[in-house]
């Protein structure tokens, strides 16, 4: 407003909107291109260390490499990257296909990351040893060398709503998302969980956190915000690629539906005897939590009271918790269906049956299928024969009631445990919210530094521009003195000899008048 010399802000506004122009220079002002090479390269230490070997651990040489930076400015980022990724490559001996996405919102930033062309001021944190590899001075520029370009595609792209680059081995997108709110970050975190393989690999600015999307990814390497990839089932896909995917489709769906068009009472029938003659049972993943239920559950699940809670432990009905623990446990140990008879429910007349059976999607998170079923076993009936002694009943009902008696210690501890893990969860729940407010603060500084070093950047540019002309203007006062001095002698030449023409004719006149008076 200050440079269009406007001072209302609706009267800006109009301008702004009749204006391509002035919108296209807004925008530019508005991005703060901040980036070089080799940023906080202890991190750089870790893609060395850790990163690189698990994501080149199951490569082939026929396989492709396949890395996408998000957000990456004039391009000292991928760069960065490249040459990083080269040196690992050449002291392993490992010869693959690399393919680096690079792409940002600003034409014009991409620009000079396709020219490849920095100043000494932008390579000063590269060492003299990676100038000489991975660089060429031409008329006082380094340009990057062909061969790391080679490996960069950059591109014009918006993440937050442009379709992204898929099967990704590793994304890094650092210092863009604390420019985002919440919304557009759990956004941006959904897209990067679609784009990455399984065992891909997320890499963050030091001021980001995946707090705005849990589940979707768990720390690789503490302290540095490297995370990978979860593979949990319930991630939604990104809306611009639900949008492509059925517009993509529509031509495969129609065949599919005129292959099925036909009769489908078989189709009727399964489902008919899959919902009337299967188990009820639900699934949970790691954390314990329901995640899909499956036929009627109403006899062995309950809803909790209060707020909801989807956590088997918490719906499962009074006597089944402490069975159901155990045959998680023992199913996770073994990798084997785990099965429970005869479980007693506490003010029903039936007896529970259930089985633990691990599933295994090749997705890295294990889930595990719960089946409940009322036993054969009807509470009251006799289990032994009238012919017993009476002894041997006792014997039994004595052991019976030990049984009872160690079930409802078990459950008592595990109800102070589980109070004790909600107190936990509550202190942790705070520690994390204080956690967020301090990561949204440190969020700001980041971003106020990165104005500030921006700002830095433009004044040492101006800063060198006038340097620049007062080496010019000093050059041409110089220029200007020695002019001054080549006319000065001739003239001092000249007034030398008048001088002496005129002193030697005041000479002569007065000899001769002397010569007339002798």
């Amino acid at each position: 407003m200050v440079i269009a010399k406007i001072q209302d802000p609706e009267k800006y506004l109009d301008y702004l909107k009749n204006d391509p122009r002035e919108q296209e220079l807004l925008f530019n002002d508005i991005l703060i291109p901040v980036s070089y090479f080799f940023r906080d390269s202890k991190i750089f230490d870790m893609l060395f260390e850790t990163v690189f070997p698990k994501i080149l651990e199951k490569k082939t040489e026929n396989d492709t490499l396949r890395i996408w930076v998000a957000g990456c400015s004039t391009g000292e980022e991928a760069y960065s990257i490249a040459i990083c990724l080269n040196e690992y490559l050449i002291s392993k001996n490992i010869a693959i296909k690399v393919q680096i996405f690079a792409s940002d919102i600003s034409e014009n930033v991409i620009s000079k990351a396709r020219a490849g062309v920095y100043s000494k001021q932008e390579v000063q944190n590269i060492s003299e040893k990676r100038l000489a590899n991975y660089f060429m001075k031409i008329d006082g520029a380094y340009h990057i060398n062909k061969g790391i370009r080679d490996l960069c595609v950059f591109a014009t792209h918006n993440f937050t709503k442009d379709p992204p680059f898929a099967k990704l081995d590793m994304i890094s997108c650092r210092n863009v998302l604390i420019y985002l709110d919440p919304y557009l970050q759990k956004k941006a975190f959904n897209t990067f969980h679609y784009a990455l393989l399984p065992t891909g690999v997320l890499f963050l600015g030091k001021s980001e956190s995946i707090g705005h999307a849990p589940g979707l990814f768990e720390p690789l390497v503490k302290n540095f915000k490297i995370f990978s990839r979860r593979n949990s089932m319930d991630v939604p896909v990104p809306i611009s690629l639900e949008r492509i995917d059925n517009t993509a489709n529509v031509t495969k769906e129609k065949a599919v539906k005129k292959e099925l068009a036909g009769p489908d009472f078989q189709k009727i029938a399964d489902n008919i005897l899959f919902n009337r003659y299967t188990p009820a049972g639900v699934i949970v993943n790691e954390n314990k939590e329901i995640i899909h239920f499956h036929g009627n559950t109403g006899a062995f699940l309950l809803p909790p009271q209060g707020k909801p809670n989807f956590n088997i432990f918490k719906m499962v009905r009074e006597g089944l918790a402490f069975e159901v623990r155990s045959a998680l446990l023992a199913a996770k140990l073994s990798g084997d269906a785990c099965l429970k008879t005869a479980i007693p429910l506490k003010g029903m007349d039936y007896f529970a049956d259930v089985e633990v059976i691990p599933l295994d999607d090749k997705s890295g998170e294990r889930h595990y299928l719960i089946l409940f079923k009322k036993s054969v076993i009807i509470v009251g009936e006799k289990q032994e024969p009238e012919g017993k002694k009476s002894a041997e009943q006792k014997r039994i009902k004595l052991l019976e009631s030990e049984i009872e008696q160690m079930r409802e210690d078990i459950r008592r501890v595990t109800e102070d445990q589980e109070v004790a893990n909600e107190e936990l969860q509550s202190a942790n729940e705070e520690l994390l919210s204080n956690s967020e407010e301090l990561q949204t603060l440190n969020e700001e500084l980041e971003t106020s530094a990165e104005e500030l070093q921006s700002n830095n950047e433009e004044l040492l540019t101006v800063n060198e521009e006038l340097i620049d002309r007062q080496e010019q203007l000093l050059l041409a006062r110089l220029y200007a003195e020695a002019i001054i001095e080549n006319i000065r002698e001739p003239l001092v030449i000249i007034d030398t000899e008048m001088r002496v023409k005129s002193a030697n004719a005041s000479f002569y006149t007065n000899f001769m008048v002397h010569e007339n008076d002798v």
